[in-house]
């Protein structure tokens, strides 16, 4: 079963039933890889086969289903399979037939149809499926799929807080070893290998080197920049850990950095300081990101410089996640959400983004990301 226990999933299947109540929902039927992940431990793959597609009944007064093709059983999920052997499309019959004996001729199906979610069979096979059960309405799910998966539970927190640790030693030891001359896919391929020497899974760094161009601006490395004396190094890192993901970044400059560099790096961290001071329950994100927002203009910085148009995230088994710190999300936070905080500038000569991890819990924010966030010397 890997990090998770059967009963785990059977909680958070559970408490989607609580709001499938609540919203007037008799069922979901999901088939992307990470709410099925969520729910079942269906292993995650950044390579799933649409020709074999999986798909999670979830009733809302009865046992969840889960439907897999023979290839990708045994799947570690205990509880009840349905197991079928057509390809390159999905098996419409059976999921016809479970639905209308598990969840009923006449229903209301949430799915995969809303804000940051999508369905993982084509539009083709849906439209399918909705003229054969004529009399069940598909409604967007989005809102209840977020709610728990925004919100972690303790099993889920556990391996957060396991992830960050091994990501705060995999930045102790790649920046030690970055060297004069490398170039920024071969420090990418530092850091990859050591999460993988770890164990971890799916992982990835952006490096960006020296004075930024719109490619940088974007997110993305100079296709083959080498490191120079006096160039600023930025790593953004995400370390795949149990199928969850940590995401946040560091920078060094090649023999340390000036007065200058200093200074601005510290005004960066004046400004998370801002937004992890008002990161408590009951806030919104939107809150955050006025309070960061308005700190940065206090201290005479642009933040529009950075394009992402949002100043953190949230996060879980996607690298990014709702809630979004940006002027419009009201999403109010609550006690187990991990929320990253993300503010900074780009300046003639690099990235000065300082990102982190944080908890938010019934009282004070916990940092999860311990990594030392001054700008260091390489």
């Amino acid at each position: 079963m890997g990090r998770f226990t059967h009963a785990e999933y059977e909680e958070r299947q559970q408490r989607a039933r609580d709001q499938m109540s609540v919203s007037g929902l008799d069922g979901l039927l999901l088939t992307e890889p990470s709410n099925l992940f969520y729910f079942t431990g269906y292993p995650l793959s950044s390579d799933r086969s649409f020709a074999r597609p999986a798909i999670l009944l979830l009733p809302s007064d009865s046992p969840a289903v889960l439907v897999v093709h023979q290839f990708h059983f045994p799947c570690p999920w205990q509880g009840q399979l349905k197991i079928y052997d057509e390809v390159g499309r999905l098996p419409l019959s059976l999921v016809v037939d479970l639905v209308q004996k598990r969840i009923g001729h006449c229903a209301k199906i949430g799915a995969e149809i809303g804000f940051e979610q999508q369905l993982a069979i084509s539009p083709a096979d849906f439209d399918a499926l909705r003229i054969r059960l004529k009399s069940v309405i598909f409604e967007d799910a989005s809102r209840i799929l977020w709610s728990l998966r925004n919100q972690k539970t303790e099993a889920e927190i556990s391996n957060l807080r396991e992830a960050c640790f091994y990501h705060d030693l995999i930045f102790e030891q790649c920046f030690s070893d970055v060297r004069v001359g490398m170039g920024s896919r071969d420090i990418e391929k530092l850091f990859e290998a050591a999460a993988l020497d770890i164990g971890g899974k799916n992982s990835g760094a952006i490096v960006c080197i020296g004075p930024t161009d719109s490619s940088q601006v974007a997110g993305s490395s100079h296709p083959d920049r080498l490191l120079e004396q006096g160039d600023l190094c930025w790593i953004d890192f995400s370390l795949g850990w149990n199928g969850y993901r940590t995401d946040y970044c560091r920078a060094s400059v090649v023999g340390g950095p000036s007065r200058k560099q200093s200074d601005l790096w510290n005004k960066v961290n004046e400004i998370l300081l801002a937004g992890f001071g008002s990161a408590m329950a009951g806030n919104t994100a939107a809150a955050i990101a006025r309070v960061e927002i308005d700190t940065a203009m206090a201290l005479g910085l642009d933040m529009d410089t950075w394009l992402a148009r949002r100043y953190g995230h949230g996060s879980g088994i996607r690298t990014t996640e709702p809630p979004s710190v940006s002027l419009t999300d009201e999403t109010r936070l609550v006690p187990g959400m991990v929320i990253h905080l993300e503010p900074g500038v780009i300046s003639d000569d690099g990235i000065y983004v300082r990102e982190e991890m944080i908890l938010v819990t019934e009282s004070e924010p916990e940092w999860l990301s311990k990594s030392p966030w001054k700008l260091g010397s390489l």
